[in-house]
């Protein structure tokens, strides 16, 4: 067997190219380089278009707006009075950290702004409500111009509209809402228009003009066959709005519900008159009002059980507490319990519609046979209903926030306790406030 033989003086043809391998390396790591670039651009705008910087940026906050939010919470309930009530703004500042801002007029709203820019708004019930967060101002650059909010306008005769939470309203027109003077009035009365206030004297605190409500009598004109329209003189000793009873101040009944003066009475007034000024008339809701008593929540809807069972403190305090709503026209709406002059406007309204069961009759004054003597559901009598509104000539009287004599305040229409003969809607009679009556209810507006 032959062995392989070595040669020691062989000189390898593998020995490596030096300057070629530093080439190669070169290369290989510009193109990791191109790659890990592109990976980032892609993984940067996968981030920006999928939102993720967005959604972590708006994570962060609603964190701070909640944490606000609780903090404002908390000074709110220590700012109220023993009847639930946030008089001023300084009481919610009070219990605030120095960085918050906080303002608005005695009684509210109130507005408070965090140190995070989250403003918030707050009721002088102590219901708070988001606003935009006030973004601060970047230098160098143009500010967004927000797109113009589309104006309001006033609404149609009649026009009704439906609101999913508070119920379905009927638009009332008042064509002349105001006379200068007491001689203007008569002036108009004469020429056939009715005022629902005039002027009197001085400004509230909020600089709104000061009015009294005027009201009317209403009654058949025998020679010319038609409804005869007569103001009521206003008297501290009969019928007259806005009016402070005598003892409401300290009355039990009262202060379970609500914190009343005369000066709050009257502000109430001028703002409804200056609404109803802008607005062209008011809406009502086309059914007696119905109340859920302990979770503070009222509405105007069909088939409701009408409300007999509270005082007029306790209804008049539950239609304050609900917020504001618009409607198809961009109004802000505020909802109240009706005023006596708001009822003779609805009446001067419907002066010429007839007794649907008996066309020889003007349904204003004298409603008979529209009714039945059973209290029923909203809206269940079909006879009882004239332009889109029901029960004004039965099943409850309504409460309104028209005062009587010193210790009254009046209620409206015709109830089921006065049988079928003479039910008129234009009915006035005078019970007290802290009263619990059976067949006594309300109703809605909103203005």
């Amino acid at each position: 067997m032959q062995k392989l033989k070595t040669n020691k003086n062989h000189t390898s043809h593998l020995a490596p190219h030096t300057s070629d391998s530093r080439g190669i390396t070169l290369v290989a790591l510009v193109i990791t380089i191109i790659v890990m670039l592109i990976l980032v651009g892609v993984t940067i705008t996968v981030a920006i278009n999928g939102g993720l910087i967005d959604k972590t940026k708006e994570a962060a906050d609603k964190t701070k707006l909640e944490t606000d939010r609780e903090t404002l919470t908390a000074a709110v309930i220590a700012a109220m009075n023993n009847q639930g009530i946030v008089e001023k703004s300084s009481d919610i500042a009070y219990h605030l950290p120095e960085d918050w801002e906080v303002g608005g007029e005695d009684l509210g709203p109130y507005t408070a702004k965090s140190p995070n820019l989250n403003v918030f708004t707050v009721d002088k019930y102590g219901k708070i409500s988001d606003n935009e967060s006030e973004e601060p101002d970047n230098p160098g650059e143009e500010p967004d111009n927000p797109p113009d909010p589309e104006e309001p306008q006033k609404p149609t005769e009649g026009e009704e509209i439906t609101q999913e939470e508070i119920g379905d309203f009927v638009f009332i027109p008042v064509p002349t809402v105001t006379a200068e003077n007491e001689t203007d009035l008569e002036n108009k009365i004469a020429q056939g228009k009715y005022p629902m206030a005039v002027k009197t004297t001085g400004t509230d605190e909020k600089g709104r003009q000061n009015y009294r409500g005027v009201l009317y009598d209403f009654s058949l004109d025998e020679t010319t066959n038609t409804v005869k329209i007569t103001p009521i003189a206003n008297s501290a000793d009969g019928y007259r709005e806005p009016a402070f009873l005598e003892g409401e101040d300290d009355s039990e009944d009262a202060l379970k519900y609500v914190t009343l003066t005369q000066k709050s009475l009257q502000e109430d007034f001028n703002e409804m008159v200056e609404h109803v000024i802008n607005l062209g008339g008011f809406y009502i809701g086309a059914y007696e009002a119905a109340f859920d008593l302990e979770a503070n929540t009222v509405w105007s809807k069909k088939g409701s059980p009408p409300v007999g069972l509270g005082n007029w403190y306790a209804m008049y305090s539950i239609i304050e507490k609900q917020s504001p709503i618009q409607d198809s026209k961009n109004n802000e709406l505020k909802a109240h319990m009706i005023w006596g002059s708001q009822w003779d406007q609805v009446m001067i309204w419907l002066k010429d519609e007839k007794n649907t069961t008996d066309s020889s009759k003007y349904f204003i004054i004298d409603s008979s046979g529209m009714t039945s003597n059973m209290p029923a559901m909203t809206g269940a009598n079909e006879n009882d209903v004239v332009k889109g509104i029901y029960d004004l000539a039965g099943n409850m009287s309504e409460r309104t926030m028209e005062a009587y004599k010193k210790y009254s305040r009046v209620m409206r229409g015709g109830d089921t306790s006065i049988g079928r003969e003479f039910p008129p809607s234009e009915r006035r009679d005078g019970d007290s406030p802290s009263a619990i009556i059976g067949v006594a209810g309300t109703r809605l507006v909103l203005y």
